[in-house]
């Protein structure tokens, strides 16, 4: 059998896409359920010891519960005790202070003051306790659980009765309700068919959870081990556990769980049978059938999904590329990536791109494209230079084609016209049908955008003289009556030589002029001045804010006014004043903290007057810190080709006055990444403002 032969029916047996995302599917939503199925059959003594344990862990807590309860008591037995109105029981102030104590607290049933023989010398009461009263006297213990019995007005349950001495053998004692001690036992605390008892130090039954027997409480405590009881009663072990086997066998198994509680001589016993492990056994292998029959109909949905969503429409684009290359073996995965390694060779091997010409120029190589036109890097053979070739489309839908051609001159001549370092040079514009290119400068490096992406941000000293340079830039446009419009790290170029231009300069004005509405404007959310959104002119103090958003960024490493939609970041424009990077970077130099504040101002008049005011300020602040701008883009240019302007129309795009974007153009929020206008942005931190 030849090679190609054998090669074709191992393809023929390997599994399709979709059959490997289901059996992923399943694989991720079964087996973990399987495995804890066999766990589960193999299990069952660690299910009983899950369940002592669960049954230690719930008598401890009741045992706490219950002590909480006791506290109650002595400490407001102590309180009183303490006050020194009972010096005189006969006084005011003593009769005062027993009937608040009855006032403030609901729990309380009777608070009385005894001489040394038991004579009543003072006493408050909301029932008549007396048999109570007479107990906690006589008792050994300061602290005693009775029996309440149940008489006109009241209910049946327990009391707690407690004493304190004081002096001239005078006695202290308070009485109120213990049925909260009943509540804490309930077998919902302490397991399914549960037991719980309340034993004093002495072997008597206090309170039982309303599921025990209380009439076998007696035949309960005799039928446990001697040195169990005497563990719990000595209070050496605060808590424990035992499985105490039955003299019949294992039927009559009992799991003894006991808890000391830390407030008075009490200890919580009770006793459930091992049996539930077994329902709970059958509850686990109950809720694993159900889970897998519900992981079955998910994976049956999620495959579902995956043809839809995922397979088909690569199944779509493989047929699409074989149509191109021709036939190409293997699943769907493997035809795409063979189909695109031919056609890239191809392309290389065609060099189809080095045949295009614009105008007279030489295409070399597509760096990107947006919703509006594409750049390419591009040879001018005429002058032996290389340009930077950007194309921009005439034929949008909400665009005036020959308005926008005649601003698009106009605009490029007066730039063309300016002489400065800090603004890239237009060559030529031309016009080839329903598109317009612009020849300017190649600038070799690359954007401001993708260096705070690959760096996050740049310290104050590196942002103050970058700076300085981009408002050289925009004074000697500003002396043009020249306004940029779209001033953004996307625009700003920064070369392997340490130059920094702007680019871009009125081509965001001349796309809103072109448009057929007067109420659309053109640029990037988050740069937009708020005079701007509101409806007022685009000023040279609109450039110098977005100046301001931009030294903001570089510093703190995120746009202030960036929410998580275009709506969000046009009100945060609107409405928010201008934030302080000094809140976030402490080492920022004070005045230049205070100089972006000023830019970013809400109100037009309160930014600078000019943008000589703004260089002015920034030469005075670098001059003095012998700072200047340098270029370290090497780990960021690592294996890149030199990269000319970003197509404008990425970042750029038209909305009117109220931020509703405009049909058929670009509807971005990120200078790189197009995002649907309600798609949640990227925020790491939140944004100081004071």
């Amino acid at each position: 059998m030849s090679k190609a032969r054998r090669r074709s029916r191992l393809s023929a047996l390997r599994p399709g896409l979709l059959a490997r995302l289901v059996l992923a599917l399943l694989l991720v939503g079964l087996l973990p359920l399987g495995v804890t199925w066999l766990q589960l059959q193999h299990q069952q003594d660690a299910l009983v010891e899950q369940v002592q344990r669960t049954h230690s862990v719930a008598a401890a807590t009741a045992a706490a519960r219950a002590a909480t309860v006791a506290s109650r008591a002595t400490e407001l037995a102590d309180s009183l005790a303490a006050h020194p109105a009972l010096a005189d029981p006969a006084s005011t102030a003593a009769q005062e202070l027993l009937r608040g104590s009855l006032q403030a607290r609901d729990d309380v049933l009777a608070v009385g003051l005894f001489g040394a023989v038991g004579e009543t010398l003072v006493q408050a009461r909301r029932e008549p306790v007396d048999a109570a009263f007479a107990s906690i006297l006589a008792a050994d213990d300061d602290l005693l659980v009775l029996d309440r019995p149940s008489t006109a007005g009241s209910s049946s349950g327990h009391l707690l009765a407690t004493r304190r001495g004081l002096a001239q053998g005078r006695t202290l004692a308070l009485v109120t309700t213990g049925n909260e001690l009943a509540d804490v036992l309930e077998p919902i605390q302490l397991g399914e068919e549960a037991h719980a008892l309340l034993v004093s130090d002495s072997l008597e039954v206090l309170a039982a959870g309303s599921a025990a027997d209380t009439g076998t409480d007696a035949q309960r405590l005799a039928g446990l081990p001697t040195d169990l009881l005497e563990q719990a009663r000595s209070g050496r072990v605060g808590s424990g556990v035992r499985v105490v086997r039955g003299a019949e066998g294992s039927a009559q198994d009992l799991v003894v769980a006991f808890a000391r509680v830390d407030e008075a001589p009490w200890f919580v016993l009770s006793t459930q049978p091992p049996r539930v492990a077994e329902v709970a056994r059958a509850r686990f292998l109950a809720a694993g059938q159900q889970a897998a029959l519900l992981a079955g109909a998910l994976t049956a949905v999620l495959a579902l999904l995956a043809w839809l969503t995922v397979v088909q429409p690569l199944q779509r684009l493989a047929a699409a590329q074989r149509e191109l290359v021709g036939e190409v073996e293997g699943d769907e995965i493997h035809q795409l990536e063979r189909s695109f390694a031919l056609l890239r060779q191809r392309v290389h091997e065609q060099n189809d791109l080095g045949e295009v010409f614009l105008g007279r120029y030489q295409v070399a190589g597509l760096v990107g494209s947006g919703a509006m036109g594409s750049v390419f890097r591009g040879w001018d053979d005429k002058l032996a230079r290389p340009v930077a070739l950007k194309t921009i489309h005439l034929d949008a839908a909400a665009i005036d084609a020959g308005r926008l051609a005649d601003s698009l001159r106009q605009e490029a001549a007066m730039t063309a016209r300016m002489s400065q370092p800090n603004i890239v040079t237009i060559y030529d514009i031309e016009e080839q049908g329903n598109s317009a290119f612009i020849a300017m400068e190649l600038v070799d490096g690359i954007n401001l955008r993708s260096l705070l992406r690959a760096r996050h941000r740049l310290h104050p000293d590196q942002a103050a003289p970058l700076l300085l340079e981009l408002a050289r830039g925009l004074a000697t446009a500003h002396k043009h009556d020249l306004v940029h419009h779209d001033v953004k790290p996307a625009n700003v170029l920064l070369g392997r030589d340490g130059a920094v231009k702007l680019t871009d300069f009125g081509i965001s004005q001349t796309i809103s002029s072109a448009t057929r509405s007067e109420q659309v404007i053109c640029g990037t959310p988050g740069y937009i001045a708020p005079e701007v959104l509101e409806g007022g002119d685009y000023g040279p103090a609109a450039d110098l804010w977005a100046l301001g958003v931009i030294g903001y960024e570089c510093i703190v490493g995120e746009n202030p006014f960036r929410g998580p939609d275009l709506a969000a970041t046009v009100m945060r424009t609107m409405t928010l004043g201008p934030p302080n990077p000094l809140r976030t970077v402490p080492e920022t130099e004070e005045r230049l903290a205070r100089l972006l504040q000023q830019m970013m101002a809400l109100e037009p008049g309160e930014r600078p007057s000019s943008s000589d005011l703004v260089v002015e300020a920034l030469d005075t602040l670098c001059a003095e810190r012998s700072l200047r701008w340098r270029a370290e883009l090497d780990i960021e240019l690592q294996g890149e080709a030199p990269s000319p302007p970003p197509p404008s129309a990425r970042g750029t795009r038209l909305m009117t006055r109220a931020g509703v974007p405009v049909d058929g153009l670009s509807a971005s929020l990120d200078d790189d990444e197009p995002t649907h206008p309600t798609r949640p942005n990227r925020r790491t931190q939140p944004i100081d403002h004071r």
